[in-house]
């Protein structure tokens, strides 16, 4: 269950920084 969390807060993290370059 914790790899789910770490994988969707990568995910999260990543878009986040992705817009933010925008």
């Amino acid at each position: 269950m914790s790899s789910r969390l770490g994988v969707a807060a990568a995910l999260v993290v990543h878009v986040h920084h992705r817009r933010r370059s925008w």
